[in-house]
């Protein structure tokens, strides 16, 4: 749920609208420019005045509310929006051109920011932007996790690039460690990670050899400051095909049949660990070893 922006006829940065929170009377909109992240808030009590500016704004919310984040007309909004404050984001955050080694280090978000979006007689009056302190409360530690596998901070992780100066448009997933191309997932949920850190323990505590269990293996755990967990390392698993061309039945039946009956098999020995995944698709099987998820 996020859009890059860029203005192709002039230098200035690019930014990405990102995901927003919202509640029953407005939406905090979530901004990414070069590294920094921006909160503006826009809320129904902002709008004075304003009848015009009003019922865009609820057309908007109404958008939100039906979960339509492809809906052309919201992102032009939510533009409109950013673009009364782009001079003091890119103060904020000016172009980084990147020399050397690249880590997820340098990716992280280095400084955060909050501002509010009014409209007063059907003009845009947007808000300072100032630095956000955030809550430090209590997080889990993943220092203390009782886990086989190795802890790695992100400056551990070399991620590749091509454009020094598009660092922050990068995606990172095929990434190294030590010199060795590895898979990482960042995580979203450190509920859902501790989780999936469980299910790969017990695998490799189980023994069997990725041929005897063709499932994805885990590496390391990667976290930030104060050891928060920031994502999960993978063995990289080279494929050219996954399963989702073959529900177009272009694949002979007999060869469908035996995909079936190894997804089967590993999907057993899985259970039989205690390991579920609620994601086996075709999109997450690989046809050259039926390596799952």
């Amino acid at each position: 749920m996020s859009s890059p922006c860029e203005d192709a006829t002039t230098d200035e940065p690019s930014y990405e609208n990102g995901s927003w929170s919202m509640g029953d009377d407005g939406f905090d909109l979530g901004v990414r420019m070069n590294g920094k992240r921006f909160r503006i808030a826009v809320w129904a009590d902002y709008f004075k005045d304003s009848p015009s500016a009003t019922a865009a704004f609820q057309k908007a919310l109404a958008i939100m509310n039906d979960g339509d984040d492809s809906c052309e007309e919201l992102w032009d909004y939510l533009e409109w929006i950013v673009d009364f404050f782009l001079p003091q984001f890119q103060s904020l955050a000016p172009p980084v051109v990147h020399a050397g080694i690249l880590t997820l280090a340098h990716l992280a978000v280095r400084e955060s920011f909050e501002c509010e979006f009014h409209v007063i007689q059907e003009k845009p009056v947007p808000g300072l932007v100032t630095r956000l302190v955030e809550e430090d409360f209590e997080e889990f530690d993943a220092r203390t996790l009782q886990t086989s596998f190795p802890i790695v901070g992100l400056a551990d992780v070399e991620v590749p690039y091509d454009d020094p100066a598009g660092i922050f448009s990068i995606i990172p997933q095929r990434v190294l460690v030590h010199g060795q191309f590895f898979f990482y997932k960042s995580s979203v949920s450190t509920e859902a990670t501790r989780n999936e850190i469980g299910k790969y323990d017990k695998i490799a505590a189980s023994g069997p050899s990725s041929s005897e269990l063709p499932t994805s293996r885990l590496y390391a755990i990667v976290v930030g400051s104060k050891g928060r967990l920031r994502g999960l390392i993978y063995h990289f698993i080279k494929s050219e095909e996954r399963l989702t061309w073959a529900v177009d039945e272009r694949a002979p039946l007999a060869l469908r049949e035996k995909w079936a009956a190894q997804i089967k098999d590993t999907v057993a020995k899985l259970h039989h660990l205690g390991v579920v995944w609620g994601d086996v698709k075709a999109d997450n099987v690989s046809s050259t070893r039926t390596v799952m998820p």
